[in-house]
């Protein structure tokens, strides 16, 4: 008889027991990652899917937050619906931001759990006096701590290499977590500020004085909104001007002021000095400001009035939006600023303190003087 080949292949008893075997072993594998709380090969328990979550429900109760990292710290307090910085004297935080921290905190996801030594702490940067780490505690207004994470190294996520991880551990606990989530929180107080202080679109803007230092202010303004151009007041006849933008540029700096510090005033500005800068606006907003020059900047102080509408402002205040924006009020403003004072940037300060004597002039035997405003032009439609 002739053999019958592939029979040991073929053999239904050879191919159960091998079958058999595999399913022992695949049960034994995971069987010990879920008694060692390791998940399937080492993954996180799924039952466990979120590395902190009795922290979900204290959530409301964290009115205090304190990160400490390698170039700082910073505390933030809650005070109702807002967040402040108490390194910034308690100048309003930008809450959405703490509020995705918050989030992050109390919903990160568990990618794997490292039940390391202390040993192991340092290098992946959770031991309680790492210098690489981050340190966040949550507390309530009363004092009580809820929690003490330390953010460690970051790490691609396993099987997703453009993901971030983290390895987390809460200060009491010795597990390591390995946490998918961004969890790169800044020590800086700055950081966590709108350093916008303020913006007034240009299409809302109806005249600027500067306040330098030293000379004469430079004083610009426009009838309309519909002026595309502002013209100078009462400039000598004999400054030049390469183009609309010379006295133009003098608005950049209201359209969006910026600041690189902030700082509680001594005392509020008070409106109306000769020697204070002002923009108003066609809404009928004037913002007084004063440029001082100490601690290697430019500070500012602002104080905000209304004045008399023009009936372009409420023809186009009601009809635009977009990039125009809503108009700016005194009243809102005035509760923005009043009590600060903020470091600019330098090319934002120049730009506010410029003088007719930094305007370039006309060329020796030139004619032709500048388009000026009258001189009193401010006197009219309200006042400037």
């Amino acid at each position: 008889m002739a053999p019958q080949r592939g029979g040991a292949s073929r053999d239904p008893v050879r191919l159960a027991i091998i079958g058999l075997a595999a399913l022992v072993v695949l049960i034994l594998v995971i069987g010990f990652g879920v008694v060692r709380d390791a998940g399937f090969f080492g993954m996180a328990d799924p039952v466990r899917s979120i590395v902190f979550p009795d922290l979900k429900g204290q959530l409301e109760r964290v009115e205090r937050v304190e990160v400490a990292g390698p170039k700082g710290e910073v505390t933030l307090t809650r005070d109702g619906d807002g967040w402040s910085v108490v390194q910034k004297n308690g100048y309003p935080a930008q809450a959405e931001q703490i509020t995705a921290m918050l989030n992050a905190i109390t919903g990160m996801p568990a990618l794997q759990r490292l039940d390391t030594g202390e040993a192991q702490f340092d290098g992946l940067g959770v031991a309680a006096d790492s210098e690489e780490g981050t340190r966040v505690t949550l507390s309530t207004g009363e004092g009580e701590r809820l929690r003490t994470i330390l953010i460690g190294m970051e790490k691609a996520a396993p099987g997703a290499e453009d993901l971030e991880a983290y390895y987390v551990r809460a200060s009491d606990s010795q597990t390591v977590w390995l946490a998918d989530a961004d969890l790169a929180f800044p020590a800086d107080p700055m950081a966590w500020l709108d350093t916008e202080a303020f913006a007034v679109p240009r299409a809302r803007i109806r005249a600027v004085k500067t306040a330098p230092a030293s000379g004469q202010p430079v004083h610009i303004r426009r009838d309309g909104p519909e002026d595309a151009t502002f013209a100078g007041v009462g400039l000598p006849s004999d400054i030049e001007l390469e183009g609309d933008w010379v006295l133009g540029e003098l608005v950049v700096p209201f359209q969006s002021v910026q600041f690189s510090d902030v700082r509680r005033a001594d005392e509020p500005l008070q409106p109306g000095g000769d020697e204070q800068g002002y923009v108003t606006t066609f809404d009928g907003v004037k913002i007084w400001y004063t440029l001082e020059s100490r601690d290697g900047g430019q500070w500012a102080r602002f104080a905000v009035e209304s004045v008399a509408k023009t009936t372009a402002d409420a023809e186009q205040g009601a009809a635009e939006d977009g990039e125009n924006g809503p108009p700016v009020t005194a009243e809102d403003l005035n509760t923005r600023l009043s009590r600060w004072q903020f470091r600019l940037p330098e090319f934002h300060a120049q730009r506010m303190s410029r003088s007719i004597a930094d305007l370039p002039r006309k060329g020796v035997g030139a004619t032709e003087g500048a388009t000026t405003a009258p001189a009193d032009a401010d006197a009219e439609g309200g006042g400037d």
